[in-house]
């Protein structure tokens, strides 16, 4: 099928040294914290998602669960610095 070909070109050029940490779960966990704190109406549903999302990428063999743990620190990472450097006045920026 189209997907299953795509899926193979995907693999193929995914080379298995570019893993770590996981992009695909850092960038969209980052940017989600924030939306999430946003509008907590919808953080319950947004979380699932970027679960399954996280899931997909070990069930898809694109990453390992380390990969996954690391992506988890580098985003929680990134979030406290971009914390601290917020909460600095104007002036010291």
């Amino acid at each position: 099928t189209a997907s299953e070909h795509l899926y193979r070109v995907f693999l193929a050029i995914d080379q298995p040294l570019n893993c770590f940490p996981s992009g695909h779960i850092a960038a969209p966990g980052v940017l989600l914290v924030y939306v999430a704190r946003e509008h907590p109406k919808i953080a319950r549903l947004l979380w699932t998602v970027f679960g399954v999302a996280a899931i997909s990428v070990l069930t898809t063999k694109q990453h390992y669960l380390w990969d996954v743990l690391a992506s988890a620190a580098l985003v929680w990472l990134c979030v406290k610095i971009s914390e601290r450097l917020l909460s600095r006045p104007a002036r010291a920026r």
